[in-house]
């Protein structure tokens, strides 16, 4: 398939490209920091592979957040959609720049004394919750040409994530 990015156009080759990789590695990030963020199950892992998996969830989570709330270059009406609620997003994504995507000039900080430093916790409820929401914009009739395409990334995300559970001997996150 040639790609095609015209969204203005036609947003299915965008979401089948480029939004599935986005939400395929969100899924498989989040299930591996799920198998590796407790300090007693990180041993048999690389030394730093909670933090990449992390890292890795939080900048797929604001592609994909950015994309389900119509921020940045999204906002110029390149989906139809209306952007679902994201508690989490909303309490977390200023933490989240300033402590992994843009680094705040005051890092490193006393964890527990400014606003979302419990943020390294939360990469399976903002997956989760970014599943939620790509689940609802699916639904939505303004996205009803694109539905299929959504719902086969999903599909094929999730089946990812549950083959990165079972190779690492968790119990899949993502159903």
């Amino acid at each position: 398939m040639a790609l095609d990015w015209d969204t203005d156009r036609d947003l299915g080759p965008y979401i089948e490209t480029h939004l599935v990789y986005e939400l395929k590695y969100l899924l498989v990030a989040a299930t591996t920091w799920a198998a590796v963020h407790a300090e007693a199950d990180r041993e048999r892992w690389p030394d730093h592979l909670v933090v990449m998996a992390m890292e890795s969830a939080f900048v797929h989570t604001r592609t994909l957040c950015e994309f389900l709330t119509l921020e940045e270059g999204w906002s110029k009406g390149r989906s139809r959609h209306e952007a679902p609620a994201l508690p989490l997003w909303n309490a977390y994504h200023a933490p989240m720049h300033m402590k992994v995507l843009h680094p705040d000039p005051r890092r490193p900080y006393a964890p527990g004394k400014r606003e979302g430093d419990d943020l390294k916790d939360r990469v399976a409820d903002l997956a989760r919750e970014v599943l939620m929401a790509w689940d609802q914009v699916a639904e939505q009739d303004e996205m009803a040409m694109f539905r299929s395409v959504m719902a086969q990334a999903r599909r094929s995300a999730v089946a990812d994530s549950r083959l990165s559970a079972r190779r690492m001997g968790i119990t899949p996150l993502f159903s």
